[in-house]
């Protein structure tokens, strides 16, 4: 019998049997080019994006609700510049203007009001109208160091981590204060029972920083957040691993105390089997159906990839969702996104 996404995302947590393996599409500004809307529409507007989402969800049935986040939104929020383009549909925002353009300014800083601020305020409308429709929400969880890469820019960041270290503590404990202060806004109006947190870490990969900048820089406020997210009642977690973690798993394992039944989504530069393995059956693993294919392939090309991701690890004890490398292109042919739910649907079913 065929479950519905809620009883298959329950089943799943609890390491009950379920039908199949889920599918989530990772998806953000596509859902807004299938409704015929722009990215700068869904990003500028929490209405859009929620109706964007639901269009989406009931055109292809996955097992992912609705989210809502705007890359950059700590240098709009911190009183930079972003801009949205008005010509070109799917483009991300844009920096014109960081926050901290000279270092000697980074005292001036202050958290912005997170009822005003254009980002925050955004995704708490958001959220009361997910709630408003049924559905749950997500209050941010980071990460701290793509905060502050929002602050002052990844060039300035990667340099100041080699010249001036106290520098980078300084803004990541802003940048982790202004993540949990929005947290606690949205807990204590919303309550915790349907909050869920989505936390990515592309400037902590190898490709960037060495493992021990993880530990140095990124480690300590990343505990913070998971850890007091977990206290105030968020368990449902999706960790997206963006690029190559390997040398960053042991710390994920031993350093951070991760709610059991967590969510680790992992790219295509880890090897998502040995990952799973290396995490252990507490938690849930997710991936890697390479964007590539997912933006330039046929429906053949990603069924048939996903068919091997897919025969890989479905039996993994601790659980596996069928997902996107990293977040799903825009430009996705929807047929493609279809070719991933045939794939679950034909070769992830449980007997």
């Amino acid at each position: 019998m065929e479950m519905t996404t809620a009883e298959r995302m329950k089943g799943l947590t609890m390491k009950k049997k379920i039908d199949r393996v889920p599918m989530n599409p990772f998806a953000s500004t596509y859902t807004a080019l299938i409704s015929n809307h722009t990215a700068r529409e869904y990003y500028l507007n929490p209405e859009i994006a929620l109706k964007c989402h639901m269009n989406s969800m009931m055109l292809h049935k996955y097992d992912a609700g609705p989210g809502y986040g705007v890359p950059n939104w700590q240098t709009w929020d911190f009183g930079g510049e972003l801009e949205f383009s008005l010509t070109n549909r799917a483009a991300l925002p844009k920096v014109i203007r960081y926050p901290i353009e000279n270092i000697k300014d980074t005292l001036k800083i202050e958290l912005p009001d997170i009822r005003t601020a254009p980002i925050s305020s955004r995704m708490i409308k958001f959220s009361e109208l997910s709630l408003e429709k049924g559905f749950g929400y997500g209050v941010p969880a980071g990460s701290a160091l793509t905060g502050v890469e929002g602050l002052i820019g990844a060039q300035q960041l990667l340099k100041l981590m080699v010249k001036d270290p106290n520098h980078i503590h300084y803004l990541m404990r802003i940048s982790t204060d202004y993540i949990l202060s929005i947290a606690k806004y949205m807990i204590d109006k919303f309550g915790a029972e349907k909050a869920s947190a989505f936390t990515a870490y592309p400037l902590e990969a190898h490709e960037l920083i060495p493992s021990k900048y993880f530990e140095k820089f990124s480690l300590p406020y990343t505990k913070e957040i998971v850890e007091t997210l977990s206290n105030w009642g968020v368990n449902k977690i999706i960790v997206h691993l963006c690029g190559n973690h390997t040398d960053n798993l042991d710390y994920w394992i031993n350093d951070i105390n991760v709610p059991k039944r967590t969510v680790f989504a992992v790219g295509t530069e880890m090897n998502i089997v040995k990952t799973a393995e290396r995490l252990g059956d507490d938690y849930i693993i997710a991936g890697n159906v390479r964007n590539s294919i997912l933006n330039n392939g046929t429906p053949d090309d990603v069924y048939k990839e996903s068919k091997s991701i897919i025969e890989k690890l479905k039996d993994f004890p601790g659980g596996f969702i069928l997902m996107p490398d990293c977040g799903l292109s825009p430009l996705t042919p929807s047929c493609n996104v279809d070719a991933m739910l045939r794939a679950v649907k034909d070769f992830g079913r449980y007997e």
